[in-house]
């Protein structure tokens, strides 16, 4: 966690990544009641115009995937951009991990630095 550079809330996950390892950068546990949720969160990319081969994943236990977000930027996108995705978490899952985890390529590229920030999630009940 680092200064967030302007965006607001002081402290941010910043991530280097080299595009080909593989494996989690990050992970905190969740205990979700059942329920339908929003996952959302801010991020940005230095350097612009490369993606930063992360994904967040909402785990229930340690194969089953309720939810996922993989930023995705366009040539040139600097600044901070949010990005969201709903989810649900049904009684069969007690406890959930929120990872995020490299997509590795071929081969090691030029470093990608990412940031993140105000990652939430939310309830959607109604």
């Amino acid at each position: 966690m680092v200064n967030d550079e302007g965006q607001g809330s002081e402290n941010a996950l910043l991530v280097d990544y080299d595009g080909y390892g593989s494996g989690e950068v990050a992970r905190q546990f969740l205990l979700l009641a059942p329920g339908t949720y929003r996952l959302a969160l801010d991020a940005r990319i230095e350097g612009g115009g490369r993606n930063p081969a992360l994904v967040w994943k909402i785990h229930c236990g340690t194969d089953v995937v309720a939810g996922e977000i993989e930023p995705v930027f366009s040539p040139g996108d600097t600044g901070w951009k949010r990005f969201e995705a709903a989810f649900t978490v049904d009684a069969r899952c007690p406890g959930q991990w929120l990872v995020l985890h490299t997509i590795p390529g071929d081969r090691r590229g030029a470093r990608i630095t990412s940031w993140f920030d105000r990652v939430r999630i939310e309830s959607r009940a109604q």
